[in-house]
């Protein structure tokens, strides 16, 4: 198995055009009020749910591919380097300290039950 090196991480970013909406252009650019007179713009969680998944730095030089434990398997990610600030390489290492503290999966292990563990770790 093979894989290039390039990962990618992302932040979660909000375009600003995105947001004149909740602004008075004609009004030297203040908030918007709605029928109520109070400003359309509640609280912070306006603005972040209008927030994407950006890619922002390219990582070189990054491990894809991971042994699992002893068993003749192997595990490989393409794309991010991370989950929020966890990164792969970490979450690949806890789940295999997990899966040697599990000795029926491990002496009777079929690649079907380690795809399927994963989904089902909590980390």
């Amino acid at each position: 198995m093979g894989a290039d090196s390039l990962a990618t991480q992302s932040k979660e970013m909000v375009e600003t055009s995105r947001l004149y909406e909740y602004f008075e252009p004609d009004d030297e650019w203040k908030l918007k009020l709605g029928r109520d007179g109070d400003p359309i713009l509640k609280n912070v969680w306006d603005v972040t749910s209008r927030a994407e998944h950006v890619p922002f730095n390219q990582s070189l030089h990054v491990n894809k591919l991971f042994k699992i434990g002893d068993l003749p398997v192997g595990a490989m990610f393409t794309g991010v380097s991370s989950l929020g600030n966890w990164p792969v390489r970490s979450i690949v290492s806890e789940f295999v300290d997990q899966l040697k503290s599990d000795a029926d999966l491990v002496s009777t292990y079929r690649v079907e039950a380690l795809v399927v563990c994963p989904h089902n770790y909590d980390g």
